[in-house]
């Protein structure tokens, strides 16, 4: 069941980035969260800026996909497997140490999504060099044998924007409103105090 609506607001990078893309976790403002909150992105294609703020929904994982699910990418086929795999890799990628490893597991989370979308490509693939983008495909398979073993998925969440019109946000760098981002949420490893490279 979706939470009540609150807003994002993206506050910074934690420096981490790979092919030329500033790579999750990413630190926001939540409402009604008194500390900032580390979120990884599942959206290549939307991109944000320092500033943006956007209304979302945190919904379970096993509300994001499949016919009925709640999620930016719902539509794709295999959609459920998809959010499943991606929120393997986001519980990875907040708890590794590894910052080259945590870049890794960004792309895969992208690459995920970025081949069901209209017009998607293999982004790894044309943005990565061959060792990195042959460590995404080997993260890809890990996340699907995980998710084929029954992984415990339980406390992944995704923050999903608020459907048109107001899945759009707005900041001081770009006033123009634009598509919002979604982004997955582990309770126990998205304080940035928890992040240490």
């Amino acid at each position: 069941m979706a939470l009540a609506d609150v807003t994002l607001t993206f506050t910074g990078t934690t420096g981490l980035s790979l092919g030329g893309e500033n790579t999750s976790p990413y630190v926001f403002n939540i409402t009604n969260v008194n500390t900032p909150v580390l979120l990884a992105c599942d959206d290549f294609y939307s991109h944000i800026w320092v500033g943006d703020s956007w209304t979302a929904n945190r919904i379970s994982l096993a509300e994001a996909g499949g016919t009925n699910g709640q999620g930016k990418f719902a539509y794709q086929s295999h959609s459920q497997e998809y959010y499943n795999e991606a929120g393997w890799l986001a519980q990875q990628l907040m708890s590794t140490r590894d910052p080259l490893l945590s870049e890794q597991y960004s792309w895969a989370i992208w690459e995920i999504f970025a081949l069901g979308t209209p017009g998607g490509t293999n982004i790894a693939s044309a943005n990565l060099g061959s060792d990195d983008y042959d460590a995404v495909k080997n993260l890809i398979v890990k996340a699907y044998s995980a998710v084929q073993a029954g992984a415990d998925l339980s406390d992944v969440y995704v923050y999903t924007p608020v459907l048109t019109p107001d899945g759009l946000a707005s900041g001081p760098n770009n006033g123009t409103p634009h598509t919002a981002q979604e982004f997955f949420f582990v309770p126990e490893a998205s304080t940035p105090a928890f992040l240490v490279f």
